[in-house]
């Protein structure tokens, strides 16, 4: 492995806590933006639930009201028709007052349908108030006489001895009640879904015009009557992917279904856009280091060391008069400076050991020639005596 190699590695392992922090933050982030849309979905479900609870409990008052006036009590058509007039211009947020007898046969109503024009015997409002003897709430109808999409409620009208004479009924325009239902929604990504008993969507925001007056798909309304209120993440029946909450309003209500939904991609558009930018800038700083990890490691560290190398190698081949010429305060120059203390150190030894060798060989040739000279002599002499 090149020392450039480990370099760049060493760089990358620097970068490690960095990616681990993102990691983290980026986890942390999400739990808590989860956490809070969460909390505000099913927040803002509870308070469409409220509001439905609240229209109801308006509808009986009402009808309470209505049920005291004697023309009412005795289904006196003319009477009732011109009382039930008045009610409805006070009561702009109802549509239609309407009074039938326990077989849906109408009597009189706000609009001023002649008596016995139209009965409404299926209608659920009426077999309920018929039955339980109280007030309820219906499913989604078109009106007979509004020919509106309406939310009925109904209150029986008892006699003194507390058989059903007659049912008093108020229709909601859906119109009316997809506004007032929504008036508190705070982000326009936001949808509201309220569905009767039946499953038949009441109120739907946004594209309600498509849905008012459908069933909720049978999935869904399996998904809705296992799990009842609470939060999960899933697809609505728009096919986005939300984070929808589910409640159930109280009172006479109860038996209506609303339903919110936070679409998840716009509620974590800026989170999203967070992990981009801290991705890039990443990647960038990631980059960058790289590159000034690679030019510096040449110019601080790869040259240094080819000149040591080629240095070294000049000395292998005998050369000790090369110098690595490096010199400084950091390492490369403290070794430098070292490498060529030790070469002079060398060189010089070995001009000493020439020396040395040089004056040996002479003194060896002295003591040869002495040598001959003496062996001379000592032939001269014994050949005189």
């Amino acid at each position: 492995m090149s020392l450039t190699t480990r370099i760049l590695l060493l760089v990358l392992l620097a970068l490690a806590p960095a990616l681990a922090i993102q990691g983290y933050n980026e986890h942390a982030l999400r739990a808590s933006r989860d956490e809070v849309v969460r909390a505000d979905t099913m927040a803002t479900a509870r308070t469409v639930a409220e509001d439905l609870s609240q229209v109801a409990e308006s509808a009986r008052q009402a009808l309470n009201f209505l049920a005291q006036d004697p023309a009412v009590r005795t289904l006196e058509p003319s009477g009732c028709t011109e009382y039930l007039r008045r009610a409805v211009r006070d009561n702009p947020q109802f549509a239609v007052f309407a009074l039938t007898r326990p077989d849906g046969t109408v009597v009189c109503n706000s609009l001023g349908s002649a008596p016995g024009s139209y009965a409404v015997p299926d209608r659920v409002y009426q077999r309920r108030a018929v039955t339980e003897g109280t007030f309820v709430m219906g499913t989604y109808a078109r009106g007979n006489a509004s020919r509106r999409d309406s939310l009925h409620f109904a209150q029986a009208l008892p006699d003194a001895e507390g058989r059903t004479v007659g049912v008093l009924a108020v229709a909601v325009d859906l119109g009316w009640l997809d506004g007032y239902l929504r008036r508190n929604l705070r982000l326009p990504s936001t949808s509201v879904t309220v569905a009767d008993q039946d499953g038949i969507i009441l109120v739907r925001y946004p594209d309600g015009t498509g849905w008012v007056g459908k069933p909720v798909p049978p999935d869904r309304q399996r998904i809705v009557m296992s799990r009842g209120e609470g939060v999960r993440i899933d697809f609505g029946i728009d096919g986005r992917e939300r984070i929808l909450a589910n409640a159930k309003p109280g009172g006479a209500a109860s038996s209506a279904w609303v339903t919110v939904g936070r679409d998840r991609q716009i509620a974590f558009a800026d989170v999203d856009a967070a992990t981009r930018r801290g991705v890039v800038l990443i990647a960038l700083g990631a980059v960058l280091a790289v590159a000034a990890a690679f030019l510096a490691g040449r110019a601080f560290i790869r040259r240094p060391f080819d000149r040591l190398l080629q240095t070294a190698s000049k000395w292998q081949a005998g050369d000790l008069a090369a110098r690595t010429g490096l010199d400084g305060a950091d390492e490369f120059g403290r070794l430098g400076s070292k490498l060529d203390a030790m070469a002079g150190s060398l060189q010089r030894n070995e001009a000493d050991l020439r020396d040395e060798v040089r004056n040996g060989r002479a003194m060896q040739e002295r003591q040869v020639t002495m040598l001959h000279e003496l062996n001379h002599r000592v032939k001269n002499t014994l050949a005189t005596v």
